[in-house]
């Protein structure tokens, strides 16, 4: 009897695999084809849970793509864990908890927008 045994992959060939799903699912994003980038966008995370871009893009396509605005919230929120002040990621989230109607979080997010966008 022969056992396969999976290659471990080092942190460099995850990493390099994680950005190779990210680029294939910023490619069908641009196509709109929601499903195939939202399974690229997770073998990334997957890979690479601190891939900024694959949670921003992620909450992207499945707002944009599926209008889903809690998993698109729930994305944007764990982006914002990687990089705290993306005014974009932040202005995203704004946006969701206005739409969601909580609009006290909503200008909270809005005000610390103001304070970070350079004069």
């Amino acid at each position: 009897m022969v056992m396969t045994e999976k290659k471990k992959l080092t942190k460099k060939e995850k990493l390099a695999k994680a950005q190779k799903h990210y680029d294939e699912g910023e490619k069908y994003a641009q196509q709109g084809d929601a499903d195939r980038a939202i399974e690229c966008f997770l073998k990334t995370i997957e890979l690479n849970p601190d891939h900024f871009d694959a949670f921003y893009n992620l909450g992207n396509v499945l707002y944009m793509g599926k209008g889903n605005w809690e998993k698109a919230f729930e994305c944007w929120g764990r982006a914002l864990r990687i990089k705290p002040d993306d005014i974009d990621c932040m202005y995203n989230v704004a946006n969701t908890l206005r739409e969601l109607g909580a609009n006290d979080k909503a200008i909270e997010f809005y005000t610390k927008i103001v304070t970070l966008v350079p004069d």
